[in-house]
């Protein structure tokens, strides 16, 4: 297993979703989702934030769709005094999470952290997904990845639902149903990939847009996914009620 400083910096990998104005109406004021103010901060600077904290550093890619202007005006090509160097790629076309992190692929060589935009939790988390990942590289367990579900549903029920045993995903849901058994924990926008997942995702059709569905249809099929249960408080931007008044803690 490589050590922490070999590895944070370089697999470190962002992609930000896409999303309309007019889902949004006078709250984005015609800016990237991910760049409305949390604190006083854009939610992809938290998301920046722990990152460094998680690693001390990373090399970032970050794929644009809605307004990239706001995005590249506001980190360039570097943030956090140099410690988090930034790459972009863009697509004008509205990109769901599949296609618009293929858009990444020239820059993700080897093993790397998947997070969405609109998606922030406790910086040790991000750690945890990664450290997971790679202490399967001493095991005999040939993973392709390391998703990181939550005990707290209430985030993002529009998320995939995963069961898992022995910290192996066993099903997803997705969509996920109104109702679940006990048992089922709620999938994050946080993972950790192998390089085997992204010539999954060019297999992929046009029917799996999201990468859910790719994931759920892997399980089903025999593929092993890693399963990182998170605990704490987490906070998934899908509304935007989601942004007034909010005090990020964990």
């Amino acid at each position: 297993m490589p050590r922490r400083w070999e590895w944070h910096v370089r697999f470190q990998q962002l992609s930000s979703r896409e999303e309309l104005a007019s889902e949004w109406g006078g709250l984005s004021h015609g800016i990237q989702k991910c760049m409305l103010p949390i604190e006083g901060r854009p939610i992809l600077a938290h998301i920046m934030e722990n990152l460094l904290h998680a690693f001390g550093g990373a090399e970032v890619v970050i794929a644009l769709g809605y307004k990239p202007d706001s995005v590249c005006d506001y980190f360039g090509s570097s943030y956090c005094d140099g410690r988090i160097s930034i790459r972009y790629v863009y697509s004008s076309e509205q990109l769901e999470t599949r296609r618009r992190l293929l858009l990444a692929d020239k820059f993700l060589t080897g093993p790397f952290l998947y997070l969405a935009g609109d998606v922030i939790s406790a910086p040790e988390q991000l750690l945890r997904v990664a450290e997971s990942y790679h202490g399967y590289a001493n095991s005999a367990v040939d993973v392709m990845g390391v998703i990181s579900v939550a005990v707290d549903h209430s985030p993002a029920i529009s998320h995939a639902l995963v069961r898992e045993q022995n910290n192996i995903a066993t099903e997803m849901a997705y969509p996920p149903t109104e109702q679940w058994a006990t048992g089922f924990y709620r999938e994050m926008g946080i993972a950790y990939f192998g390089p085997k997942f992204i010539p999954r995702l060019k297999e992929a059709t046009s029917e799996q847009p999201y990468l859910s569905h790719v994931i759920s249809q892997a399980i089903r099929e025999g593929t092993i996914f890693g399963v990182s249960t998170y605990l704490k408080a987490w906070y998934h931007f899908l509304r935007p009620d989601d942004c007034r008044d909010i005090a990020i803690h964990f």
